[in-house]
This record gives structure tokens, C-alpha cells and sequence, in this order.
């Protein structure tokens, strides 16, 4: 089982959420409709989280939409990536950068990821030049290069008039990266608390989030050896530690799934923190670009299209 980890959790890092291989990718039919900052920087790598209750309760689900719709607008953002991971008697760290720059359908995007497992270096980068979103994994046992023909998904979007969507809403579709994300576990998780607390000199939100009853009954039946519990990769529940200052508004500086262990309180199986985040620095789009050479590519556009609920896209 151990050589399915770097798999697992690059699966969580792209976006694709916890299980993209069981199509719990979210429908685009699925996201909640949206009711109706610059410029300085969060330097450092607090790591202890102080949360508190408060008198009056915050809506932790709209909380969370709002994360990922404040992503969406901001044109140029930077972060540094550090996760952890303790999975299957394994624990290990990986590093590395997030960026995206553009606006609208303009929007590209990099993710660069590299996870140290025992001696061997697994890597992931997933790159939106506007055109294709691309991801490339390396593992020891060779190279995937896959590829999402955005312009494809763009007119498969245009043509669903039953989804009533926001602009905004749909071009977290075709973007991928941290908003994808966010908008993953808005889908699928319910959110029904948030603290206010601290993380280092940082305000936040702490957001609790449990499984759907519908995806959680869902993956029991697919997993019927486990008793009605949920497999050991993954998560019981998901952690988000989201800004709650005007500088960098609903970012999300950690996200945690967690994972009960007999009669315990729940313990992060999966961590991925983002620091040094910023907007001042130089992009453009030779930066998003991406050189395939002449390695063998594999098209998941269909997939991904079945998967959000917009059939083949032709």
C-alpha cells in the first residue's frame, strides 16, 4: 500500500480533491450560488493555531465560498507550499510553489511540488497556460504527462444553460489550482463551524468541515470491507485556516484532513500550509508556458468533463 501514497496525496494537492479515480470530483451542478485587497506581505512560518469561539456564529459554508471567489479575483499571487504527511507508517514533507497571474480566461497558474519518500524524490507541476492545463508527475517508476483542453471545457460551459452559474463560479472549472480546490471541499465537505483565532500574528478562521451525508454513504459503499468506516487515506473530516485580515482576505493559509484513530480526536493525516504569501512580484506569461518535447501525453478532458457534469463536451 505504501507506494500509492505520493498518488494520494498529489491527487489532493491538484485540486482533484480526495478521489478523483472514484469520481467524487464535484458537479458543476453541485456549487452553491454566491450571494452578492493590496499590498503587503505575510513573511514567516507561524505554526501554532489559537482558535476561540465566538458569540456570534459566521456561516462556515459561505465562509469558504467566498475563499475561493476572493482567490479567483486576485490577478497576480505567490505562495510557498510546505506539506506533511502521515500516512500508512509514512511520514513525510514536501515543498514547494504556487503561483497564478491574469484575469478572467486570461488566468494561468503554476503548482510545483516535490515530496521526499525515504530515497526517492517524487515531484508533481501542474501548469495553465490559458490554452491547457497541464500535469506532469514523476515517481521512480517513470513520468505522466496529462493534459485538460480548457478552450473545450470553456464552450462545453457555454452550452449548459441548465447550470446557472456566476462567471466567477465557472472559471474555478477551467483554472484548477487553489481555487479548484476550495471549491472541491465547498462541494463536498459541510462546513458548520468557524472560530476565530491566530495563527503566529495572523487573524483567521478555523473552519470545521464533515463529509456530506450523501458522498459520505457514498464512499462506505464503495469501501464495504472497512465496516461502515472510512478507509485509512482518507480523511474524516478537513481543517481550513482561512486570513481574516484585510491584506490577504479568506487565504488559505493551511489545510488539514483529518482522520480518527479509535477513540482519539482526530489527527491531520494530510497538511499543506502556504507562507510567504505575496503579490509583489514580476509575472508574465512566458512563466506559465509549458514545453511537452516529444513525450507521450494523455488527454483528460472527456474524464474531467463526465466528472463535473457536462458530459463529453462535443
Amino acid at each position: 500500500m505504501k507506494y500509492k501514497l505520493p498518488i494520494l496525496v498529489f491527487a489532493l494537492v491538484a485540486g482533484w480533491l480526495v478521489m478523483e479515480g472514484n469520481n467524487l470530483f464535484p458537479r458543476l451542478s453541485s456549487l452553491a450560488k454566491s450571494p452578492a485587497g493590496e499590498e503587503e506581505e505575510k513573511q514567516g512560518k507561524p505554526e501554532k493555531i489559537e482558535a476561540r469561539s465566538d458569540k456570534n456564529p459566521v456561516d462556515a459554508q459561505q465562509l469558504v465560498w467566498q475563499a475561493a471567489q476572493q482567490l479567483i479575483k486576485e490577478d497576480v499571487l505567490q505562495a510557498d507550499i510546505r506539506q506533511s504527511i502521515n500516512l500508512y507508517d509514512q511520514q513525510l514533507v514536501g515543498t514547494g510553489q504556487y503561483r497564478h497571474f491574469g484575469k478572467g480566461d486570461n488566468k494561468r497558474l503554476r503548482l510545483e511540488l516535490k515530496l521526499q519518500a525515504g530515497g526517492q524524490l517524487t515531484s508533481l507541476t501542474q501548469v495553465s497556460d490559458g490554452r491547457h492545463l497541464w500535469t506532469r508527475e514523476d515517481f521512480s517508476s517513470g513520468t505522466v504527462l496529462s493534459r485538460i483542453d480548457l478552450r473545450r471545457v470553456r464552450i462545453a460551459l457555454q452550452l449548459a444553460s441548465d447550470v446557472e452559474q456566476e462567471p466567477l463560479s465557472r472559471n474555478w472549472v477551467v483554472m484548477g489550482g487553489l481555487p479548484r480546490l476550495l471549491s472541491s471541499l465547498h462541494a463536498q465537505f459541510q462546513f458548520s463551524k468557524a472560530s476565530s483565532g491566530q495563527l503566529g500574528t495572523t487573524p483567521v478562521w478555523v473552519v470545521d468541515g464533515h463529509w456530506k451525508s450523501d458522498l459520505l454513504e457514498e464512499l462506505k459503499n464503495r469501501f464495504p470491507r472497512e465496516a461502515g468506516h472510512l478507509p485509512p487515506h482518507l480523511p474524516d473530516s478537513v481543517r481550513l485556516v482561512l486570513g481574516r485580515d484585510g491584506v490577504f482576505p479568506l487565504f488559505p493559509y493551511e489545510v488539514q484532513y483529518l482522520k480518527k484513530s479509535g477513540g482519539n480526536a482526530a489527527e491531520p493525516i494530510v497538511t499543506l500550509q502556504f507562507r510567504r504569501v505575496t503579490r509583489r512580484v514580476q509575472m508574465d506569461n512566458s512563466q506559465f508556458e509549458y514545453q511537452r518535447g516529444d513525450q507521450v501525453v494523455i488527454d483528460r478532458t472527456d474524464t474531467f468533463l463526465r466528472q463535473v457534469g457536462l458530459g463529453n463536451g462535443r
